[in-house]
């Protein structure tokens, strides 16, 4: 179950509506889009996941994680690369 933004009245999971107050609920999806957009700009993530947190839980979860990850990996191969990269030289 699931509160509505709104007037806090009790929802269904699949409401699509607040019965008592009408305010139309989103559909808490995870957006691949809004993934990829954390992954190539993080600061992105980071304040989407801040500012829709309580409206999209679940979308706004990938897009922090996605965000906290993605420098890391980055990093990762990057190391990689120059270690490679140092390894031919030698």
């Amino acid at each position: 179950m699931k509160r509505c933004p709104d007037c806090n009245k009790l929802l269904f999971t699949n409401a699509e509506a607040c019965p008592r107050c009408g305010w139309k609920i989103k559909q808490d999806r995870i957006s691949f889009w809004l993934c990829v957009l954390s992954c190539l700009c993080s600061l992105f993530g980071i304040i989407y996941w801040i500012v829709a947190y309580r409206q999209t839980p679940r979308r706004a979860t990938a897009c922090g994680i996605t965000a906290l990850i993605a420098p890391v990996i980055l990093t990762i191969l990057l190391v990689l690369g120059l270690v490679g990269l140092l390894s031919l030289s030698l």
